[in-house]
């Protein structure tokens, strides 16, 4: 098997189903589950160029591509997250940019630049909060861990801590309090 292609199974009553794949490309994926849903996510390379899909998991009889992004850039980290309204959310970072996506059931859908910065930017984690709002957290060259967050539809960053840091986790709880983890490096 090529170590590019993404094979998935699921267990179904007493067996794993036949393994199926997505060919070629694929550099990141990650399953995200809400309560009616569950979507299979992947961020890959075809014909030089980026793109994020999104797969309906509970097709039969396994996935069904819904969704994908036109010219997302080279990302060295990616994550996604779906809201109470079934929106995916995703963020991706490539050197000094994170671009922050979604795609929603009604078909609307946006890829955007949201941080332009002279430095560095790394591993991005994402999370949306109880007003589907998302909020990212990542890391820069310069020695800080930002937090990054939409407020009357712009984004606004602030410094979370200071450091070499690496391995950005965030989550939201029910009443909207942000926790975050990360690596020290130094």
């Amino acid at each position: 098997r090529n170590g590019t292609n993404l094979y998935f199974t699921r267990w179904e009553e007493d067996r794993w189903i036949e393994p199926q794949s997505i060919r070629g490309g694929v550099l990141f994926s990650k399953f995200i589950h809400s309560e009616n849903e569950t979507f299979l996510i992947d961020f890959s390379q075809r014909n030089n160029q980026y793109v994020f899909r999104v797969y309906d998991a509970l097709n039969r009889p396994f996935v069904r591509q819904i969704y994908e992004s036109n010219g997302m850039a080279a990302c060295n980290s990616w994550d996604a997250a779906i809201d109470s309204d079934g929106k995916v959310h995703f963020v991706g970072t490539r050197s000094s940019a994170i671009f922050y996506g979604y795609y929603s059931p009604d078909g609307n859908e946006n890829v955007i630049p949201i941080i332009q910065s002279q430095v560095d930017l790394y591993n991005a984690s994402l999370a949306v909060d109880s007003e589907n709002d998302p909020h990212i957290i990542y890391f820069s060259n310069n020695l800080t861990l930002r937090h990054a967050f939409s407020e009357d539809n712009e984004f606004l960053s602030r410094t979370v801590d200071e450091g070499r840091f690496s391995n950005t986790s965030i989550v939201i709880d029910v009443n909207d309090l942000i926790t975050v983890t990360y690596y020290d490096t130094e």
